[in-house]
């Protein structure tokens, strides 16, 4: 289900005590990633 399917979806609030891990850890893998991937550039 999408936010927008919501009844309430006007009113969705964030728990950012759930999502701050997550986002955390997501942005440490894409920081991770680009650092390995530009190390492989010829140029």
């Amino acid at each position: 289900m999408y936010i927008w399917e919501l009844r309430i979806w006007s009113h969705f609030e964030w728990d950012e005590s759930v999502l701050l891990p997550t986002l955390d850890a997501l942005i440490q893998y894409v920081v991770r990633t680009i650092k390995n991937d530009s190390s492989t550039l010829v140029g």
